[in-house]
């Protein structure tokens, strides 16, 4: 899967296309502060609940896992750092370190929870336009304008910088196949040879970075830009019967993890 594939969006009949874009960022805010605050089963549910999501949207399940190509080295770090720093029972010993079941939960559950911010990340990216997603966000920071704050510049800002993004990563992914089709790139690179390559494109980029803030600086100059005007929007989404069902199957969920931690928390006390 391409890296600028993640951050694209292709109109599709799935169950997430549906779905209202304040919905799914509510989602994606509620899913990323309640992985932090269950545990270790309740997060591998919540990772097969987006999984699920994922496969009836109709999202390639096989390209989305390619993606993690980027954080593999993230996931093991993670699960390796607390494997060893957590005291509690040995279970084995790597390298003469001792592993502990204490760590290995702890560090499974950092994977899974890195995880599930990923998957809620690129499915929310994948099934959402740049547009509504500002739009949505725009909606959420409303309560704001009264604390005389302008919410239309910062989701403003907001959607300038995932576009900018995603124009930076193509600019990136350019620059590496210039640089293979001049034997720049090659596999068992050394240690010098690949800080060198790193150089080589981040200058490009710092060059590439300016040149489009300054375009787009004038373009807005241009077209008389102004944060404070009434936008007009052709077709406005509405809360559909999607947007209930994915509702009541979220918080169904939460509050039976919620009842089973209850209950076990009451057996220990008794």
């Amino acid at each position: 899967m391409r890296i600028e594939a993640i951050f694209s969006y292709e109109p599709k009949d799935g169950f997430l296309f549906r779905l209202h874009p304040i919905t799914k960022v509510l989602f994606m805010f509620f899913f990323s502060i309640v992985s932090f605050l269950f545990g270790l089963k309740s997060n591998l549910i919540f990772v097969i609940f987006v999984l699920i999501l994922i496969v009836i949207s109709k999202i390639p399940i096989l390209n989305l896992l390619k993606s993690f190509k980027g954080i593999y080295f993230f996931l093991v770090l993670a699960m390796l750092g607390n494997m060893f720093s957590q005291p509690g029972k040995e279970i084995f010993q790597i390298g003469g370190l001792p592993v502990t079941q204490e760590g290995l939960e702890t560090g499974i559950l950092v994977a899974l929870r890195l995880i599930l911010l990923v998957f809620i990340s690129i499915s929310v990216s994948m099934t959402t336009s740049l547009n509504e997603l500002s739009k949505a966000i725009e909606s959420l920071l409303s309560p704001l304008k009264i604390f005389k704050i302008n919410v239309a510049e910062i989701a403003f800002i907001l959607s300038l910088t995932l576009r900018a993004l995603m124009l930076l990563v193509t600019e990136v992914v350019e620059l590496r196949k210039l640089y293979q089709a001049k034997g720049l790139i090659r596999k068992g690179m050394s240690l010098k040879e690949q800080i060198k390559l790193a150089y080589y494109l981040l200058v490009p980029m710092i060059v590439i970075t300016m040149r489009r803030s300054e375009e787009m600086a004038f373009a807005l100059s241009l077209r008389g830009y102004n944060p404070d005007r009434t936008r007009i929007i052709l077709e406005e989404r509405r809360v559909s019967k999607y947007d209930t069902y994915f509702a009541m199957g979220v918080f169904d969920i939460f509050f039976a993890i919620c009842n089973v931690l209850l209950v076990i928390f009451a057996q220990v006390l008794l």
